[in-house]
């Protein structure tokens, strides 16, 4: 369902070059994502995407509360998730989590920057 730059990650992960982490709180956000107003993909697909991306990635159980962005409270689930698996990156368009910069050692970024630093390696 995604193209360029995102793609580009997905197929890195998919190759086991990068590893994903996500957590329940974060599959949770992603279903409804998918089936709210913006998508209104079935249930049935909503289904398969994220057994997709539960076959993909790791799952974290975050012990630790993050309250960092107030405008948007489900974001620091995501924060949450990458302290916990103690995550080099935070790969994301979203406004609030990019206005941050990083949060400890952990980069966020967007996807064409992450891909412009793995490049360097």
């Amino acid at each position: 369902m995604f193209g360029g730059k995102p793609r580009e990650i997905l197929e890195m992960a998919t190759k086991g070059l990068i590893d994903v982490v996500v957590s329940d709180d974060i599959l949770e956000e992603i279903k409804g994502v998918l089936a709210g107003k913006k998508f209104q993909y079935p249930a049935k697909i909503v289904r398969a995407l994220v057994g997709e991306i539960e076959d993909l990635a790791e799952l974290a159980d975050p012990a630790q509360k993050i309250e960092v962005v107030t405008e948007d409270p489900e974001d620091n689930r995501v924060l949450e998730c990458a302290v916990e698996s103690r995550a080099d990156a935070i790969v994301s368009g979203d406004s609030h989590l990019l206005a941050l910069r990083g949060l400890g050692r952990i980069k966020i970024v967007r996807p064409d920057g992450f891909l412009r630093r793995r490049r360097k390696r």
